[in-house]
């Protein structure tokens, strides 16, 4: 094979291929060496090109013709195309060849790319003027050539190493120095050429130390420190001493406070030796006390920090390496008034502490034999270090003081000494996120439920021109209000606890009122031309209805007019409104659902957003709500599917995959059509409700099932939810209705937060679990002690009294 062919790709010259032209030149039979050869060579020459110049090489190296390779060496001497000089450069570095070097000597040619070769071919034409400005790119090859076979190249490549001007090719020939271990070669050149690096500064450093200009170091500021520590630890004797030497004689306040807290944060032996030789305290109160701390002298950190105060609050904001080096001091003090430094002296400061601090609290308690203040913690610390603790003061055969806390200390003490349940998976695998507290029939049929906002009261629809108003705390009616006709076909309260129901007609067609009620005088909101879909309070006079006229509709309740109306194209199934963070904020967008979704804003009824209106796939959407950001929709379809809908920037609502949030998918059996669809921000928790009779509740975050709960009757006609998420009723085709208490979705948090976090509302709901016999034996302990710890805790508590409960129980609501 021709040597030159892997530099040629086929190509023509004119109307010669190049190989024909390579035969021109190289057939003396045909062409002798006159004319003919001559002219190829210059139609190569003319072309310009690299492939023609690999032919003019190849002549120029190899003709067996004396006057062919003069013609080819004049015609590549008078080349000026990169490209070509590019070509005739791989060509001699790869060859090697010595008519191919004197060229390039003479010619001082330089190829361009690649970068190495672009450097050869400048060491080789002396061109160093090239290299010395070059950027850190160049300082690889360079190091390479260094130690080149040709001593030529090799001593050339370290004359430019020597004389580099650019400062990021200086600082990167630093850094492969110190990444290779202070390479002595490198080495070399660091001190004939003098470099110094500006950056990084572990280098930098490194350099200084390297030319043996340590001083220069002396008035450096913080930043500095880590790297000079970290150059003590190193294995490079004469290095680390210089740093030893630099960190001794730091003149900058700065620097020695920053060496105090690789001391203080790090427990940095080396820091410590050298702060103690130059016995240095900062001027800060807080780090001259961890500094007395840390270092065992209690008499000087007792005068300055007699109330633990100040070491109380470092310990708060140190990070954890810190903490455990406080603790294991604190426990090697013996000193059981130090315990207040991780524990405060108020319960505010369990609220703050880590589990590793509690666990360190109550050990050391138990080491110190405190068991006055370790009782103390029962009350305030998380579940499984609170059964813990009572555990080990009963094995001290210890009792509390006061009769009131010794009947205390006696129940929970019955509770540990059997099998009690702690870990949260259990608790979840145990606990119900709904209790079914009530059941309630009732003659007539229940069109519709609504929960006051004030009173536990329930409004409920009926079919005989009633709504009963049923108190379900006491189990007994409080009210029934009439209508002159039609059955009530929606009922809603207003947040003042106003009433309002509407009626409901069997026909597509006619004039349907809007009742109040108020102080107990009944009055006329207004009326619309069909049926209403929904009726929903946005604030305490204004109240928006949705009907099967196909209108959307904002009243004035006080003066009893319309304020908005919006004529629709569809008619609307209900309404969603965004999650609000306060009872009291007011939203300004709604979104209506039918056969898609619509967003208008409230201030003037304006469509802001809505699915494609040509998406024949669509789905009847029975219900639905908005996702925390607003942003989203989940939305309850006839077909028992859920879908989660997302807001574009163009104002569409975008269909996405939601597969993992749908019951069928954990359902063997039919659960016919979507009911219902509720949020719990707080609680991070989707309720789903489905007419053949199943509730599911699953973690928001990641669609797994919490519980799938069955519900009696032969369909689930309605679900509501009171404002506040804390209970559910839910009505049946068999006119009766069941009434749950959701608050039984907070229970789990009780496990792993401390109990001085809980709060009085918790305590209906453990009551009612912790007496539930149909709950796992060890769940119910670990319930009752829960129980027992909130009575003590809130047994001055008023608001125990008027927290809202369910009376559990079976009721006839007879509506006469």
């Amino acid at each position: 094979m021709n040597l030159f062919a892997q530099y040629t790709e086929p190509s023509t010259v004119h109307s010669f291929g190049i190989d024909e032209l390579r035969g021109l030149i190289f057939d003396p039979i045909k062409f002798g060496t006159g004319y003919i050869p001559t002219v190829a060579m210059n139609v190569l020459y003319q072309h310009n090109m690299p492939d023609s110049t690999v032919v003019l090489v190849e002549a120029f190296l190899e003709s067996p013709n004396g006057s062919i390779r003069r013609r080819a060496k004049e015609m590549l001497q008078r080349s000026h195309s990169q490209a070509c000089i590019d070509k005739v450069c791989q060509i001699w570095a790869d060859t090697q060849n010595n008519d191919l070097s004197e060229l390039l000597r003479k010619q001082r040619w330089i190829a361009s790319e690649p970068m190495s070769l672009r450097i050869l071919t400048a060491l080789k034409a002396r061109r160093f003027e090239e290299l010395y400005r070059g950027n850190w790119h160049i300082v690889d090859p360079l190091y390479e050539l260094c130690h080149d076979e040709n001593p030529t190249i090799a001593r050339r490549a370290r004359r430019v190493l020597a004389r580099l001007q650019n400062q990021r090719a200086i600082e990167y020939l630093c850094w492969i120095w110190q990444y290779q271990k202070y390479d002595q070669f490198l080495g070399e050149i660091i001190t004939e050429a003098g470099y110094m690096p500006q950056s990084p500064p572990d280098v930098r450093t490194l350099v200084i130390f390297h030319l043996n200009q340590t001083d220069m170091l002396f008035g450096e500021g913080a930043e500095i420190v880590p790297h000079l520590l970290k150059v003590c630890r190193e294995t490079h004797a004469d290095f680390a001493e210089k740093a030893r030497t630099v960190l001794l004689n730091l003149e900058k306040e700065a620097a020695k406070d920053a060496l105090f807290d690789a001391f203080i944060e790090e427990n940095d032996k080396i820091a410590y030796e050298i702060i103690s030789k130059i016995d240095y305290l900062p001027r800060v109160p807080q780090k001259q006390a961890i500094f007395f701390f840390m270092t065992e002298q209690w008499e000087r950190y007792e005068t300055l920090d007699f109330t633990h105060s100040i070491l109380r609050s470092v310990y708060e904001k140190a990070k954890l390496a810190l903490r455990n080096h406080i603790r294991k001091k604190l426990r090697k003090s013996g000193r059981k008034d130090y315990i207040s430094i991780i524990s405060g002296t108020s319960n505010q400061y369990i609220h703050n502490m880590t589990d590793d601090d509690i666990n360190f609290f109550v050990q050391t308690l138990i080491e110190y034999q405190a068991w006055d203040k370790l009782w103390l913690l029962v009350f305030e610390v998380s579940l499984i270090h609170s059964i813990k603790i009572v555990r080990t003061l009963a094995e001290q055969d210890w009792q509390p003081k006061h009769g009131d806390e010794r009947v205390v200390f006696v129940s929970l003490r019955e509770l540990v000494t059997n099998d009690m349940v702690t870990d949260i998976k259990e608790v979840r695998k145990y606990i119900k996120p709904a209790i079914k507290c009530a059941t309630a029939k009732v003659k007539n049929r229940i069109n519709d439920v609504a929960f006051s906002p004030t009173q536990p009261i329930i409004a409920i629809g009926t079919g005989i021109k009633k709504v009963a108003l049923w108190n379900f705390q006491k189990g007994e009616m409080e009210n029934v209000l009439s209508m002159s006709k039609g059955s009530i076909g929606r009922v809603t309260f207003m947040p003042n606890n106003m009433l309002l129901a509407t009626e409901r007609i069997r026909l597509s067609r006619g004039d349907v009122h809007i009742y109040g009620w108020h102080d107990g005088e009944q009055f006329t909101l207004g009326q619309l031309r069909s049926s209403v879909t929904s009726i929903n309070a946005i604030d305490d006079n204004t109240v928006l209805t949705t009907g099967r006229d196909q209108t959307l509709v904002t009243w004035d309740v006080n003066s009893r007019t319309e304020i908005c109306r919006q004529e629709l194209d569809f008619w609307a199934r209900g309404v969603a409104f965004p999650l609000m963070d306060t009872d009291s904020d007011t939203p300004h967008e709604i979104a209506l659902f039918h056969r898609g979704i619509n967003l208008f804003g409230l201030s003037d009824l304006s469509e802001i957003a809505s699915t494609s209106r040509n998406n024949s796939d669509m789905k009847i959407i029975l219900c639905g709500t908005f996702t925390p950001d607003g942003q989203e929709f989940v939305a309850g379809n006839f077909n028992g599917y859920l879908d989660i809908w997302q807001l574009n920037r163009q104002k569409r609502f975008i269909r996405r995959h939601s597969w993992g949030f749908n019951a069928k998918k954990h359902s063997e059996v039919d659960i016919g059509q979507t009911r219902a669809v509720r949020l719990f921000p707080k609680r991070n928790l989707l309720l789903s409700a489905y007419s053949k009779g199943l509730v599911m509740i699953q973690h928001w975050a990641n669609g797994d099932v919490w519980k799938s709960i069955p519900i009696e009757g032969k369909v689930l006609t309605s679900l509501t939810i009171s404002q506040n998420g804390d209970f559910m009723a839910i009505g049946n085709s068999n006119a009766s209705m069941s009434l749950w208490d959701l608050r039984a979705m907070d229970v789990p948090p009780i496990f792993e937060q401390p109990l001085a976090k809980t709060v009085p509302s918790y305590l209906p709901v453990v009551i009612s679990l912790a007496n539930n016999t149909s709950v796992y034996t060890p769940m119910r302990r670990s319930l009752k002690f829960i129980e027992h710890i909130l009575r003590y805790r809130f047994r001055y508590d008023i608001e125990i009294d008027t927290i809202p409960t369910i009376r559990v129980g079976e009721f006839d609501i007879e509506i006469e």
